[in-house]
């Protein structure tokens, strides 16, 4: 899998009703908090209460202008595949109320709270990171590597 989406700024509704506005501020937060030293956040299914089972694991992520980038490593190649073939389309993230981000859901028929994130892409050659593929406002890889992203409290926000 490639780099993907996996939210955005805006105002956005949680799955327990709660409404909040995020600026790129706070995905600055989320991102510069997230330590996979400290918690590596899970690429699950849904929003399970355990985190469990992991089809993947979220190496880092960044901000890009205002959508949230997340790097996955160890994806299960059955999982993968049905990513690939449509099964699971749309993403969610779930952070605690500190902005740290839980886990990465990955959603089958259920309609995502954070609307507008890409699709998921798959290189050609599974071990290759191509960061051309993105269609954000033009930024170098440098600028890429230079953010930081963190998390907030405990909402699950679908993508």
């Amino acid at each position: 899998m490639k780099p993907f989406e996996i939210f955005r700024t805006g105002t956005h509704t949680s799955l327990n009703g709660q409404t909040k506005d995020f600026s790129e501020t706070d995905l600055d937060t989320i991102a510069s908090s997230y330590d996979p030293q400290q918690h590596e956040a899970p690429i699950v299914i849904g929003h399970p209460e355990t985190n469990a089972p992991a089809y993947g694991w979220i190496e880092k992520i960044k901000r890009v202008g205002d959508r949230l980038i997340a790097f996955p490593k160890q994806v299960s190649n059955e999982f993968a595949e049905l990513v690939k073939t449509g099964a699971f389309k749309k993403r969610s993230i779930s952070i605690t109320p500190d902005l740290q981000l839980n886990h990465v859901g990955f959603l089958g028929a259920a309609a995502p709270a954070v609307k507008g994130l890409k699709d998921v892409e798959f290189a050609e050659n599974p071990d290759e990171l191509e960061f051309a593929s993105f269609e954000f406002d033009p930024v170098t890889l440098s600028e890429v590597e230079g953010e930081n992203l963190e998390l907030e409290p405990d909402l699950e926000l679908t993508n």
